[in-house]
Order: structure tokens, then sequence, then C-alpha cells
């Protein structure tokens, strides 16, 4: 079983990409944006039309800065006048995001399905028995190493104890002199880039429609979920486990819907776990788990790294 778990977990990283950008929007924020998922598609689209006229890396540019300017868009004219609305409102505009979103692709770039050429050459390297695309290994190393960025961007930066001071309390950053909405504001576009980037690696992998991209944000949120929507490391850790569980799943149950059944699972599960006051102690449990392990994956980082040089 365990050449299906590699393979899944190498899948999953796009889970864990968009589940970076989604706990990064929900601590800056305070909502789950469910809209995630369709920037990644556009995304896909407009890399997919802009590669027949320009290289590979334009295209890709004019993609993840598409994707940027949405996210950036979307909490500009609808997020930040909701500021002070309670989170169901918040909610809903996001789901409102994703029908235009959705709507807007159709009505661009066609309803035909078409197929995204994959970035990097055909070809696959051999990982625990099992073998890996060339294309899923980049989207894993992207994954880790905008972890890595992301963390080193709020941990060792004025900018981003500045959203980190946001995210705890945005009244008292304001009161210390911190712009929130400029905080907030540059987290949507990172988010929204990092969407993009997940979109455009992902989209070899399936058939480019209007859904097959979105759907990633349902297996990225229980992902997020798992990582209690506030540990970069622990959603990236939780991604990929996540990936390699479905196809662990699927090997054992080899039945349409079974990726999709164990997505439900665990968010159904980690949702029932949680308590209000979060003294529940499974949930608590689980998180620190998946917090420990987050932790450790940047020193893991450093190890490996040091070893092969």
């Amino acid at each position: 079983m365990l050449p299906f778990f590699i393979n899944g977990a190498a899948r999953g990283a796009a889970y864990a990409l968009v589940a970076v950008g989604l706990v990064l929007i929900f601590r800056t924020s305070r909502v789950v944006n469910f809209a995630h998922g369709a920037v990644a598609t556009v995304a896909a689209f407009v890399f997919s039309a802009m590669r027949a006229h320009l290289t590979t890396v334009g295209a890709l540019l004019g993609g993840i800065g598409v994707a940027g300017a949405l996210g950036l868009l979307i909490e500009r004219t609808t997020m930040r006048r909701l500021q002070e609305r309670g989170a169901a409102a918040k909610l809903v505009a996001t789901v409102g995001w994703l029908l235009v979103l959705q709507f807007g692709t159709g009505l661009v770039f066609g309803e035909q399905p078409r197929i995204v050429e994959p970035i990097l050459p055909v070809g696959s390297v051999p990982i625990g028995g099992v073998r890996i695309g060339y294309s899923q290994l980049a989207l894993a190393a992207v994954t880790l190493a905008s972890a890595a960025g992301l963390s080193l961007w709020l941990n060792r930066t004025r900018f981003g104890g500045s959203l980190r001071a946001v995210a705890e309390d945005r009244g008292s950053a304001q009161m210390l002199g911190v712009d929130a909405g400029r905080v907030t504001a540059a987290a949507w576009g990172v988010a929204g880039v990092l969407a993009g980037l997940a979109g455009i690696l992902y989209a070899p992998e399936v058939t480019l429609d209007a859904i097959s991209v979105t759907v990633l944000l349902f297996h990225a949120f229980a992902a997020a979920l798992l990582a209690n929507f506030t540990s970069i490391w622990g959603a990236v850790v939780a991604g990929l486990l996540l990936g390699g569980a479905e196809d662990t799943a699927q090997y054992l149950y080899d039945r349409a819907g079974t990726r999709d059944l164990v997505m439900f699972a665990i968010i159904l599960t980690a949702l029932l776990l949680r308590s209000e006051d979060g003294g529940n102690p499974v949930a608590s449990a689980t998180r620190r788990a998946v917090a420990r392990l987050g932790a450790g994956m940047p020193s893991l980082l450093r190890r490996r790294l040091g070893a092969t040089r």
C-alpha cells in the first residue's frame, strides 16, 4: 500500500498549496474563502490560453498574476466592505464570488474541456517503489518552497509581524499604527498567487474545465481544518497526508467517489471533534499532533538539504 500512499501524497501537494492560502486568508480576515478554488481554475485557463502565444514562463507569470489580482479584487471590492459584518455575510460573499468566477470562466474560455500540457517533460523517478512524475515532484517542491518562504516572510520580516498582529487582534494592531487594510490585501493577493500556482501545476493531471480544478477547494478545506486554520506547515502536512490517505483508500476499495468519501469523512470528523471552548481532548490532541509534524518540517528540510551538499 505504501506506493499508493506516496503517489497520493504527491497529488496532495496541490491540496496543501491551496490550504496554505486558505489559512493565510483566515488568519487575517476570519473567513473561509470558498472562491479560492475558482481562482485556481481561472489561473489554469489563463495559463492554457496564454501559452499558445507566449513562452511557458510568460504564461505562468500571466496566470499567477491574474490569480493574485483576483485575490486583491475580492478583498478590495467585497471583503473590506464586510470587515465589520458577521462571519455568515463574509462566507456568503465568497460563495457569490465562486459562482461569478465559474460563470465568467465558462463565458470567456468556453464550456469545452481542454487538455493542458505539462510544464516539465514527461518522465518520472522511482520513489518508495512507485514512479512519481516530474510534474508531481515539481508541485511538491513548489509547495514546500512556498510554505518555507511564507514562514520566513511571516516570522522574519516587519510586514510579517504586522500580519501576525492583525491576525491576533485587528483592533489593537490598528491602534499601534498597523495598516490593517494593506496587510489584509497583501494576504489575499499572496493567497491568490498560491492558488494560481496550484491550479496551473495541477491542471495537467486532469481534464481542465470549470469544475475539475475548483474542487481542489474541498480537499484543501479538509487540510486547513486539520491545521485549525492557523498553521502553515500544519496545512502542508495535512494536505500531503490527506492525498496519501485518499489514494490508499482508493486502492483498498476501488469504487468511484472513494477519495471524496475520505475527504468528507475527515471534514465531518474534524468538525464534530471541535468544541467551542477548544476543550475537547481528542480534537486538541489531533491538532497538537499535526502542529508538531508541521513544526518539524523546516528542520527536516534543513537536514535534508545539508545532507545533499
